[in-house]
C-alpha cells in the first residue's frame, strides 16, 4: 500500500500541479509574456499534454512501469534544470532565454504526460494485494489530492519570491526520487495479480525492502518463477477435480461439504 501511495506523492512533488494551476502566471511573472500570449501558450501546452498522455496507452505495456517512472523522473528533472537556468538568465541576458524556458516547460509536460501522468494510477491498482486493493487505491488517491493541495499552496509564493530557485527545488525532487524508484519499486507489467501476491508473500525470496540485485523485480517480461507457480496452481486444481458420488464432477471441497452432517 505504501508503494502505491509513494507513486502519488512523487507525482505531485515532481511539480506537475505547480505548473497546472499557475502556468499562465509563470509565463507572465517569470518570463515576461503578455496576458494574451500567456493564455495562448497555455492552451497550446494543454493540447500537447493531451497528446503525450494518449501516447501512454501505446507505450505503457511495451516499456514497463519501472522504466517509464525512471525515464520520467530523469526527463522532468532535466526540464526543470533548464527552466531554472533560463529564468536566472532572463533579467540580464537576451530575451531568447524566455523561449528556452517555454520550450522546456512544454518538454516537461510532454515527458510527464506519457510517464508519471499515467503510471501511478495503474501502479497503485496492481501493486496492492487482493484484500487491500480498494483501501490501497483510496489511500493513494488521498495522497495525490493532499500533496496536490500542498503544492498549490506554496507555488504562488515561490513564483513571486524565489524566482529561478523555485524551479531548482522541483529539479532536486525529481532527481532525488530516482534511487527511490530504482531500489524500492518492483516491475508490475506482464504480471498477474497472483504473481504479485506471491512476490510479496512472507515466504518469498523477494521480501527484502531494498531490492539490491533482484533481477525479478527489474525485468520487464514475466518471470519464469511466476510461470512455474501458475503451472503448479493449475496442476493442483486439476488433481483436485474428481468424479462425485452421484456421477457428476465435483471438487474435494464440495464433497466434504456434502458429507458434513447437518446441525
Amino acid at each position: 500500500m505504501l508503494l502505491g501511495m509513494g507513486t502519488q506523492f512523487m507525482q505531485q512533488m515532481g511539480g506537475i500541479n505547480a505548473l497546472n494551476y499557475y502556468f499562465s502566471i509563470i509565463l507572465e511573472n517569470n518570463l515576461g509574456m503578455s496576458e494574451l500570449m500567456a493564455r495562448v501558450l497555455t492552451g497550446v501546452n494543454a493540447t500537447t499534454y493531451c497528446i503525450s498522455t494518449a501516447l501512454a496507452f501505446w507505450i505503457i505495456e511495451r516499456a514497463g512501469r519501472r522504466f517509464l517512472m525512471l525515464l520520467g523522473l530523469g526527463l522532468q528533472g532535466f526540464a526543470y534544470i533548464m527552466v531554472s537556468i533560463a529564468v536566472a538568465k532572463l533579467p540580464s541576458a537576451d530575451q531568447q532565454w524566455g523561449a528556452v524556458a517555454i520550450t522546456f516547460l512544454f518538454f516537461y509536460y510532454a515527458a510527464f504526460g506519457c510517464t508519471w501522468g499515467m503510471v501511478p494510477w495503474i501502479y497503485q491498482a496492481e501493486i496492492n494485494s487482493l484484500s487491500m486493493r480498494v483501501r490501497g487505491a483510496s489511500a493513494a488517491t488521498s495522497m495525490n489530492w493532499l500533496f496536490g493541495f500542498v503544492c498549490t499552496q506554496f507555488t504562488s509564493v515561490g513564483i513571486r519570491t524565489l524566482g529561478y530557485k523555485f524551479y531548482i527545488m522541483f529539479a532536486v525532487f525529481n532527481i532525488a526520487f530516482l534511487p527511490v524508484v530504482y531500489f524500492l519499486y518492483p516491475e508490475t507489467s506482464n504480471r498477474t495479480l497472483e504473481d504479485l501476491d506471491d512476490y510479496f508473500d512472507r515466504d518469498s525470496p523477494h521480501k527484502a525492502i531494498i531490492r539490491f540485485g533482484d533481477k525479478v523485480a527489474k525485468q520487464h517480461k514475466r518471470p519464469a518463477e511466476a510461470i512455474e507457480a501458475e503451472r503448479r496452481r493449475i496442476d493442483l486444481a486439476t488433481e483436485v477435480q474428481k468424479k462425485g458420488k452421484n456421477g457428476s464432477d465435483s471438487t474435494w471441497i464440495e464433497d466434504v461439504v456434502v458429507e458434513m452432517p447437518a446441525k
